[in-house]
């Protein structure tokens, strides 16, 4: 009997615990809400490990949703005339210009910054089923209005998690008890932020000091990107809403900087960072 009481209140916790997890289209409905609305420019600082100060690469983005982007990358002090480059993202693909004029390719697979600005739910549960993070049932279109529609029923996938010292809502199979972590989102409790994400590569981005900006969207100021055994910090300065952007600013035919990589004379951080920029941009 004193064991049984003792579990009593363990076995409540759980199915309480288990109550709390809401539907996943709720919860990816409330995640894009943090998107915003509008274009936005957003300035950041890609840092790359080394063996003194690390290397330091300003980004510019220009953002219209997940599917429409602008990014400028220039190198600082003795990069600064010799690291350019200049995308647009736009339908699925990314479009640049190299010596021999415009070149496009189809957005990479592991592209991270889309997952911080679907607008669309609809498109974001779409990935996630395609990724195998969420069950095909998630795609049904009933939206829900009020929480006091939501039906607490468990759904494959979906559980409660804790990642950055917050209780986060998570996508995904749980990780095996040994071996490497599984993909899966990690979206946390109260906000609704996305916390981190590990993507079906393995590559996993955590992101924290979520902040505030105009028109409602929430963005990390940290980021730290990890594949490998590589890991790259991401630091954001600026977060700005824009307005009078005309829709052919994101047009290819606008691009006007002929891309190169040049002036890292470390074979192995050129190295990294021409990956960084092909898989991850």
């Amino acid at each position: 009997m004193k064991f049984l009481s003792l579990a009593l209140p363990l076995i409540f916790a759980s199915l309480n615990v288990s109550a709390a997890v809401l539907p996943s289209r709720y919860i990816v409905q409330e995640l894009t809400k943090n998107s915003g609305s509008g274009v936005y420019q957003i300035e950041q600082d890609v840092l790359f490990p080394t063996a003194g100060e690390p290397l330091v690469l300003r980004e510019t983005w220009w953002v219209d949703d997940e599917n429409t982007m602008r990014l400028q990358v220039t190198g600082l002090r003795e990069l600064k005339d010799q690291f350019k480059l200049q995308y647009v993202y736009q339908g699925g693909l990314r479009y640049g210009l190299g010596a021999g004029g415009r070149m496009q390719k189809k957005v990479a697979e592991d592209f991270i910054e889309k997952y911080f600005h679907y607008r669309s739910y609809d498109h974001l549960i779409s990935d996630l089923v395609q990724m195998k993070l969420l069950p095909t049932s998630a795609l049904s279109k009933k939206a829900v209005r009020n929480l006091k529609e939501v039906e607490f029923k468990p759904e494959p996938l979906v559980r409660m998690g804790r990642t950055g010292g917050s209780i986060s809502f998570v996508f995904g199979q749980p990780a095996p008890v040994e071996g490497e972590g599984t993909p899966g989102f990690w979206i946390e409790q109260d906000t609704f932020a996305l916390k981190k994400f590990r993507l079906p590569s393995r590559v996993e981005v955590l992101a924290e000091k979520q902040s505030p900006s105009p028109r409602g969207l929430l963005f990390p100021r940290a980021r730290t990107v990890r594949w490998g055994n590589n890991a790259v910090q991401i630091q954001t300065f600026s977060v700005t809403a824009k307005s009078g952007i005309k829709a052919d600013f994101f047009a290819s035919n606008t691009l006007d900087t002929v891309n190169k990589m040049e002036g890292i004379q470390n074979p192995a951080l050129k190295s990294l960072v021409e990956e960084f920029y092909l898989r991850f941009r």
